[in-house]
């Protein structure tokens, strides 16, 4: 081999290898970008994922205090209509009393 078809070679191997480490630089970049694009999709789902519980646990919230508006309603309509043995009775599930 001549000592041009050496440098050639050489030159050629160089460039191979250059193009190499570039793509390798490029598809890390890449991987890079992606990984803080995962990174932040998490970060907001997340976030959006407390807010659709703490809008639950409101609503759950909301919803108790209306059931206990309601029961204490009753208790009250009941109270008016029943004696109060005949009340007492239905809410702890007891027998009515016998007279």
């Amino acid at each position: 081999m001549s000592a041009v078809e050496t440098l050639v070679t050489g030159i050629f191997s160089s460039v191979i290898i250059a193009l190499l480490i570039a793509m390798f630089v490029s598809q890390r970049r890449q991987l890079d970008q992606m990984r803080n694009e995962m990174a932040e999709f998490k970060a907001e789902m997340r976030a959006e994922i407390a807010e659709l519980r703490a809008e639950f646990k409101a609503e759950c919230t909301e919803l108790r205090r209306a059931v206990m508006a309601v029961e204490k309603d009753t208790a009250m309509l009941i109270g008016r209509l029943l004696p109060e043995d005949e009340v007492l009775s239905r809410i702890t599930n007891r027998p009515e009393p016998v007279s």
